[in-house]
């Protein structure tokens, strides 16, 4: 721009000198050459062009291009300022989302813990799972009077087996004052039971377990219970007999099948009282089953240790509460710790304390196990809906058969 203005000057400046030339009566001027004209050259005119490029025109040019030159620069610096703005912009902003993703990214302890204690909650719930099906299938043999049961020959065979069972492993010679010695006592080649030997249980921790629902069902935590294989732990054969002393402790006789058509009446209400006692016994399955152990065995996979680890930092020596919870446990162990346990202690609070990402994620582990409580508590709360459905049937039970009475009457008249 300012090369295009000198060099329209300069051509208005020459133009100017041209016009006025021949016009001028300076003396000064006029006394040389004697043409008596204003910037007469006394020559022609390529020796005026001349003195004006060589005195003019060639410090323009360079002052032009020296002015370009620092233009240039000076675009340059600007340039150069705006990409390092720009630049430092960039780098500042992909700082601050690296240090606020190293934040929120960065797990908390008790995230961990919670993550931890849940370890093995789905294998141990689908374990219970099983557990309870294979109870309600054991205790509707019995029912039934299946080939594989201890009913399958009647009530007598039935009362010898289970009577052999309470006086080896349940009775306690010392109830009732004593008054079970004789009933206790099973080594019958030795008559004198003042000694001790074979009278009664054997094992102080079974005793009267089969009708003690506190100690087997409510108090545990854990339970040896797995019908999958041949072997019978001691808390399924305890669950099963306490099973049995409360919904079936008298076997029936087995029907022959000519005298079913006969007594078709009397077969239809032995079923309909099946159907009944599986859905009373389904509750105590269910409590039970909730409570079999885990079956993880290697201790880096289960999370037996940390819940352990958990209860002793409660104070409780490693020996109890290995006890408590089992060496592998339950569903409902699990269960207790995370919804109970782990709210009682401090550092669950002081942990709190922590970036608004990791809390925010707590609050979602805490709401999933508020679900899992919440469906505990709707699953009970229909097998409650059951019970209660037949306490109704059974009570409404006598006023339906008088009226049945009452209309078959009617109508035989």
């Amino acid at each position: 721009m300012i090369r295009v203005l000198l060099i329209a000057a300069l051509l208005l400046f020459t133009r100017t000198a041209i016009a006025q030339e021949g016009t001028g009566t300076d003396p000064v001027l006029t006394g040389h050459c004697g043409s008596g004209k204003i910037f007469s050259f006394c020559g022609d005119m390529l020796g005026w062009q001349n003195t004006i490029v060589q005195n003019y025109l060639a410090a323009m040019m360079l002052m032009t291009e020296q002015l370009t030159a620092v233009g240039a620069q000076h675009n340059q610096i600007m340039g150069g300022l705006v990409d390092a703005q720009r630049q430092s912009a960039a780098q500042r902003l992909q700082q601050s989302l690296q240090a606020e993703a190293h934040k929120d990214y960065h797990p908390s302890e008790s995230l961990c813990q919670i993550g931890t204690f849940a370890r093995n909650l789905a294998d141990s719930e689908q374990r219970g799972q099983l557990s309870r099906l294979a109870m309600n299938a054991a205790l509707f043999d019995d029912y039934t009077g299946a080939s594989a049961a201890s009913t399958a020959s009647g009530y007598y065979q039935d009362f010898q087996s289970r009577f052999r069972q309470f006086r080896e492993v349940y009775c306690d010679p010392q109830d009732r004052s004593g008054a079970l010695a004789n009933l206790c006592q099973h080594d019958l080649a030795n008559a004198d039971i003042t000694a001790g030997e074979k009278v009664g249980g054997t094992d102080l921790a079974r005793l009267n377990r089969d009708i003690d629902f506190t100690r087997l069902a409510d108090n545990s935590l854990t339970l040896d219970l797995d019908f999958s294989d041949s072997d019978s732990s001691n808390d399924e054969q305890d669950a099963m007999a306490l099973a049995r002393n409360l919904y079936w402790p008298i076997a029936l006789d087995p029907a022959l099948a000519k005298q079913i058509p006969v007594k078709s009446d009397d077969y239809m209400k032995a079923r309909s009282l099946f159907a009944a006692a599986s859905v009373a016994h389904d509750s105590l399955a269910s409590i039970l089953a909730m409570k079999t152990r885990s079956a993880q065995t290697d201790p880096a996979q289960s999370s037996g240790p940390y819940l352990q680890a958990l209860l002793q930092h409660f104070g409780i020596k490693a020996d109890e509460a290995k006890t408590l919870l089992g060496e592998r446990p339950s569903y409902y162990a699990q269960m207790e710790v995370l919804s109970r346990k782990m709210l009682e202690s401090p550092d669950f609070y002081t942990n709190l304390y922590d970036k608004p990402a990791n809390v925010r994620r707590q609050e979602v582990a805490l709401d999933a196990i508020k679900l899992m409580q919440g469906r505990d508590r709707f699953e009970s709360a229909l097998r409650r809906e059951m019970l209660t459905s037949l306490l109704v049937e059974e009570a409404l039970s006598t006023h339906a058969a008088r009226i049945e009475g009452s209309i078959s009457n009617n109508q035989a008249r």
